[in-house]
């Protein structure tokens, strides 16, 4: 519902921006037309259905979900954003876990690292942070470089595929993980173009 409400607002170019992921929203506004209170109250005044509660920038930088979104004078860097109650645990190298399963933190970390446009600082620092953990957490700094560069290997070859219109679809099946045989089965599929979920 917001975002009829939004279409003539973007229109009247007081904001350069909108994005919303669920309930968050980011906005970047022009401040010599609009205000965070006139953004608030028109956002408010809409519709009795819709609470409008903004963050606004401190010393040039905004939190968005997981982003550090910090406006400099000639750019807008971004970096990675962990809450104050975040703590470095994930499932232990030592679980009895799949191997998937205790990877799943780590790939997931290693993707959005190298995936966000974030500055070479930002980056060095976020790879810390994940070796940090990882170390933790029981897996070796061998292990977290064996997974960035499987990574990036897969992320290189989907982009190669992208760029040379060589994506497919692929249909995809599903197993319930109950036990080593179903690893076994689900490589047979591995050159074929069913995923296995």
């Amino acid at each position: 519902m917001a975002n009829s409400y939004i279409k003539h607002w973007i229109n009247s170019k007081e904001i350069f921006f909108y994005t919303r992921y669920v309930v968050d929203i980011l906005i970047i506004f022009d401040a010599n037309r609009t205000t965070e209170k006139k953004n608030s109250q028109w956002f408010n005044g809409k519709d009795n259905n819709i609470k409008f509660k903004h963050t606004v920038e401190n010393n040039g930088c905004v939190r968005f979900l997981d982003l550090n979104i910090q406006r400099k004078p000639d750019r807008t860097e971004l970096g990675v954003y962990r809450k104050e109650s975040n703590t470095d645990i994930t499932i232990h190298n030592n679980s009895n876990h799949p191997q998937e399963q205790r990877n799943a933190a780590y790939k997931f970390y290693i993707i959005r690292l190298t995936t966000l446009l974030i500055t070479k600082t930002e980056n060095d620092k976020e790879w810390n942070v994940i070796l940090n953990t990882a170390h933790n957490n029981g897996f070796s700094t061998a292990d977290i470089n064996k997974l960035k560069q499987r990574i990036l290997t897969q992320l290189s070859k989907k982009f190669q595929e992208f760029t040379n219109g060589q994506t497919s679809k692929k249909e995809w099946a599903n197993f319930t993980y109950n036990g080593g045989y179903v690893r076994g089965i689900t490589y047979l599929f591995r050159n074929s173009q069913v995923q296995v979920a």
